[in-house]
């Protein structure tokens, strides 16, 4: 049975208003985290590349969290628009205002696309113009696919991990480090060897994939009875067994990524310890602790780690 909020932002919002504020996750921010994160990792990593001047680095990173802000309510609503007759077949989600028929199907395709738009408005005049749609027709794509996912594989945390992982070329673009337009590296020397800076972009890119996969599949643990009653796929339900094993490798090999990218930038030992050093720690902990059968423990390392895992990594790229 629903109950309208009590406490809390959404008790503030008038009646006719709650619905779309669940609909966005107003009330759980912790999901914008996982959104911005990557967006501010290009950003960071691509000024050490394109060195901006402050005022430019803070403005696009700002630009960047109410576009973040934007792009997972839009997300949530439109994963919760496919999800709906999904939905109403899980304890956590049965609930949602669209499982429980709170907002009619065409006002929410609007509110929806409305948001798309306001999104589009904010992210396109901060990249550059030459390749605008470049980024921005594959994230789209990568979006509306994500809630089907579910439904044909098991894998829907690595469909979710690229989406949420493009925001690293798109951060480093916005900061006047675009990828896609590096000059060739130079030949080799007899004592060194150089590495592209699209090296460092791409590595990043997978560190955030393989990031995903770890803490979604944790997320993912709270609704492995339901989602098996209800014919929905993850990689919870795929690699119950194994699950923590899988992570762990998944963790070993997400750490050595971010050592190579800072190797890429020439990094010093700051970045070293704590983003890498930091992030092998975090997930070390995460995965010694968790309770996979416990749904509230695992919500409770999906949140926290999350906070934490982005702290370090986003502290060390500071530092340096």
């Amino acid at each position: 049975h629903y109950n309208p909020p009590k406490t809390g932002i959404l008790s503030y919002l008038p009646p006719t208003w709650v619905p779309y504020a669940e609909l966005i996750r107003l009330n759980k921010p912790t999901g914008v985290l996982n959104i911005y994160l990557p967006y501010l990792f290009g950003a960071l990593y691509g000024s050490w590349i394109s060195s901006p001047s402050p005022i430019t680095l803070i403005s696009r990173v700002l630009l960047l969290l109410i576009a973040s802000f934007i792009l997972r309510s839009l997300g949530c609503a439109w994963n919760d628009i496919i999800d709906r007759d999904l939905d109403r077949q899980v304890v956590r989600s049965c609930l949602r205002p669209m499982a429980r028929g709170a907002i009619p199907l065409p006002l929410a395709l609007n509110f929806t696309l409305i948001q798309h738009l306001l999104w589009l408005a904010i992210i396109s005049p901060i990249l550059p113009l030459q390749q605008n749609w470049t980024y921005i027709l594959p994230l789209t794509g990568l979006v509306l696919a994500y809630p089907f996912g579910k439904r044909f594989t098991h894998h829907a945390q690595v469909i979710l991990g690229v989406t949420l992982a493009c925001g690293i070329p798109i951060g480093a673009s916005a900061v006047g480090a675009n990828p896609l337009h590096f000059s060739p590296p130079p030949p080799p020397s007899s004592s060194t060897t150089p590495h592209h800076p699209t090296n460092g972009i791409i590595s990043l890119f997978i560190v955030y994939i393989l990031w995903s996969i770890i803490h979604d599949t944790i997320y993912a643990f709270q609704d492995v009875a339901d989602d098996i009653r209800a014919g929905a796929k993850s990689m919870a339900v795929r690699y119950q067994t194994i699950a923590r094993p899988l992570l762990l490798l998944c963790g070993l090999l997400m750490v050595a990524l971010q050592v190579y990218a800072g190797v890429v930038v020439g990094a010093q030992l700051g970045y070293h310890v704590i983003s890498a050093g930091g992030s092998a720690l975090v997930v070390g902990v995460m995965l010694w602790r968790v309770r996979l059968q416990d749904p509230g423990d695992c919500e409770w390392w999906f949140r926290q780690g999350t906070l934490a895992w982005g702290l370090v990594v986003t502290g060390g790229m500071v530092v340096e």
